[in-house]
């Protein structure tokens, strides 16, 4: 049969899979380091704490993937209002000429 251990469902409940365990990357020294292997953790609670550290690792790089999409969509945010603004003052400055031309042509 399944042998349900509660004391890691509850470790389980206080862990945070997005943003990991602070100085440990990984979130998961203290399953090691608390004896719980050590101490007849089953294989499928093993192979299922694996597969929660694998999933975290994953959450963190896709969280670090996320981040310098930000950065890039900024970047380019910038550069497109920098474009337009351009575009605009050039326009302006084609329309002003534009009128002027005009005017010079009514007088004489």
């Amino acid at each position: 049969g399944i042998k349900l251990d509660l004391d890691a469902a509850k470790k389980l409940q206080n862990m945070d899979l997005a943003d990991g365990m602070g100085d440990d990357p990984g979130g998961m020294s203290h399953w090691f380091d608390n004896g719980y292997y050590a101490n007849g953790g089953d294989t499928e609670s093993q192979l299922f704490l694996q597969e929660v550290a694998i999933l975290q690792m994953q959450a963190e790089g896709w969280k670090s993937e996320w981040g310098l999409a930000m950065q890039e969509n900024e970047k380019l945010r910038a550069a497109l209002n920098e474009a337009q603004g351009a575009l605009e003052h050039n326009a302006g400055g084609a329309g002003r000429a534009a009128k002027q031309a005009m005017a010079d042509a009514a007088e004489a």
